[in-house]
């Protein structure tokens, strides 16, 4: 089949019996798990947003608790831990796994009992400390901590032809934990690359960029794709969530419409974020012949035509989660019962 715009793209067929998977695994990942499901809250006014907020210098020594509930009926462990959290690819704050050596919050938070057993609709309180080290960057930081019931995970699959998913699913519950080192606030995005490639059939700019000051930044930003010093090929927009101080991304920006074929580009890449902040800079992008075979195919490949005016919607990001599942075997951890920390 050849590349063409508006054909329904492959990975949006293949996301229906994801779907039903995900949904099967909310139903009954409760009824099939051998341990507790566990809720975690936080204790004190620091957590009157429904998580943490601390603001503390270097050399700080704050004391605090959480809650944590069965609400099931299965009695069981649950292991606690802290992590650090950094920015998604597709931007928006994500928390690091248990195996993930900890430098920020993570490492700063300290559990001294880290295995409750809780009874069938058990309750609990555990304290911890958290110490910022002196000569701790000043700025906004976040992590969290993590209640994980020790027991089985889950492995659901699908089938969709030839296409096969398969999903693990441990239920976790996360509650963020975010701490404020005074200093003078700095909002500041930089942009610093640009690469070509994708998933199979869906041609991708990579767009590097990274928060290089001290605070939280939401914002948006645009894409505009010439040869040289014509008019524009491409123009497209995205939505920048939570990008945390300290962190570098490469954006994907999915090119709709028309491919674009080999040739060297000028990309556009312009941002507003934060208090009105603007960023705009002006790169070089070189789509290969290997990146477009890589994301047609080789028999696709020969097909695509001269660059033009694109149609379809104006702008299309894909989730980094649904990339995974497609490109790297289809496997993907999925956190259920998971207090989504908002900014």
């Amino acid at each position: 089949m050849s590349p063409r715009a508006g054909r329904r793209p492959e990975w949006a067929r293949l996301l229906a019996p994801l779907a039903t998977v995900v949904a099967l695994a909310a139903l009954t990942g409760s009824a099939q798990a051998a341990g507790p499901t566990v809720s975690l809250t936080p204790v004190g006014a620091a957590g009157a947003k429904g998580y943490f907020v601390y603001t503390a210098h270097g050399g700080s020594r704050i004391s605090g608790q959480v809650s944590l509930v069965n609400t099931s009926a299965a009695r069981g462990a649950v292991l606690l831990y802290a992590v650090d959290a950094t920015t998604g690819q597709t931007t928006g704050a994500v928390y690091q796994s248990r195996a993930r050596r900890r430098h920020d919050v993570g490492a700063w938070t300290k559990l001294p009992i880290r295995r409750v057993v809780l009874g069938s609709h058990g309750r609990a309180r555990v304290s911890f400390t958290l110490r910022v080290p002196r000569g701790a960057r000043g700025g906004q930081h976040l992590g969290a901590i993590v209640a994980q019931p020790v027991s089985p995970v889950h492995r659901y699959s699908s089938r969709k032809g030839s296409h096969a998913f398969h999903i693990n699913v441990q239920a976790l519950s996360v509650l963020a934990v975010q701490v404020n080192v005074p200093t003078r606030p700095v909002q500041r995005m930089t942009v610093n690359g640009c690469r070509a490639g994708g998933p199979h059939s869906f041609q991708t700019l990579f767009v590097g960029m990274a928060n290089t000051g001290n605070q939280f930044v939401k914002g948006a930003g645009t894409v505009t794709v010439a040869r040289g010093a014509a008019t524009a090929i491409k123009h497209q927009s995205f939505a920048l969530d939570t990008f945390l101080p300290g962190t570098s991304i490469s954006y994907p920006v999915v090119l709709t419409g028309r491919p674009l074929r080999a040739g060297d580009y000028r990309t556009v890449v312009s941002l507003t974020y934060g208090n009105h902040h603007h960023l705009t800079r002006v790169l070089g992008c070189k789509i290969s012949n290997h990146s477009i075979v890589q994301v047609f195919g080789a028999a696709n490949a020969a097909q695509i035509t001269p660059p033009g005016g694109g149609s379809g919607p104006s702008a299309l990001v894909i989730v980094i989660g649904g990339i995974a599942l497609l490109g790297l075997g289809f496997g993907a951890a999925v956190l259920l019962n998971r207090r989504a920390h908002q900014h």
